[in-house]
């Protein structure tokens, strides 16, 4: 886009935090994440799974947890990271003089996260979040509990030069300059659970009307004509939303791409449509 700008009529300049990818299932963004990992481009996905994944950090926040409960019931708290009830009260008394982040970073070393942090880049990536999650609010407790209910737009940071990566659920009320909606397919947008029927097309309708009005100054559409789904190639039909569209409105664009080498057939998995 920077080579073409001036084919947009629009004289801006975009930085990465400006693009936003939004997807209609969760499983779309592996694709995105691989790509944007290979081609060194900085990105964050709207996804409180992958923060919650990596390596070590289901430990911290399990001992957390175990923390900041009520005096007694530490008693009935399995066992962290090889530490007795005891170490547990004097760790309760060591972090309720810290602040948030002084307070993980310190039950980081107790539950040797920050050895497994040295070695695994996406276990760093995943605290420091999590640290930053942690700031506003005044202890660990109201922070868990907020991160029980938090959605995954909320992991997103917004004073980062990163591509936001969304599923068109996790975009509701954000906006950005230049927005891609991928996957403009027939049983993605709309989606069908077998690929054939739509359950609700209106709702459907509604979500992608949602997707494309996230965008300020630059919207595109993206559809493949062929794709690779579990090792085997399909020809695909692009979204009759798309169709919908006065063609006065559009710009159509043909890229010709390689098809990815097959891989060994998968089994299906359930696609998560949040």
């Amino acid at each position: 886009m920077d080579s073409r700008k001036q084919e947009f009529d629009n004289p801006k300049e975009y930085s990465f935090s400006d693009f936003a990818v939004l997807f209609r299932t969760r499983k779309q963004s592996e694709a995105f994440v691989s790509a944007f990992e290979k081609a060194g481009i900085p990105f964050q996905a709207a996804d409180k799974a992958r923060i919650l994944k990596p390596e070590g950090i289901s430990p911290l926040i399990s001992l957390c947890r175990s923390l900041t409960q009520k005096g007694g019931n530490i008693g009935a708290i399995p066992l962290q990271a090889g530490l007795s009830v005891k170490d547990m009260q004097s760790l309760r008394n060591e972090i309720q003089f810290l602040d948030n982040g002084a307070g993980l970073r310190l039950l980081s070393e107790k539950t040797g996260l920050d050895e497994i942090m040295k070695k695994n880049g996406a276990a760093k990536e995943a605290f420091e979040r999590l640290v930053s999650l942690a700031g506003p609010h005044p202890d660990l407790k109201s922070f868990l509990d907020a991160l029980d209910l938090d959605q995954d737009a909320d992991t997103l940071a917004y004073d980062v030069e990163k591509v936001s990566l969304l599923t068109l659920h996790a975009a509701k009320g954000l906006e950005f300059p230049v927005v891609f909606v991928a996957g403009c397919e027939q049983g993605l947008i709309p989606f069908a659970g077998d690929g054939e029927h739509i359950e609700d097309l209106e709702e459907e309708r509604r979500l992608f009307y949602v997707a494309m009005t996230r965008a300020m100054d630059i919207l595109c559409l993206t559809y493949a004509q062929k794709r690779r789904i579990y090792g085997r190639r399909f020809n695909r039909q692009r979204s009759l939303f798309i169709e919908d569209i006065e063609k006065r409105l559009t710009r159509l664009e043909k890229t010709a791409a390689r098809m990815p080498e097959p891989k060994k057939p998968e089994q299906p998995e359930q696609l998560e449509l949040f």
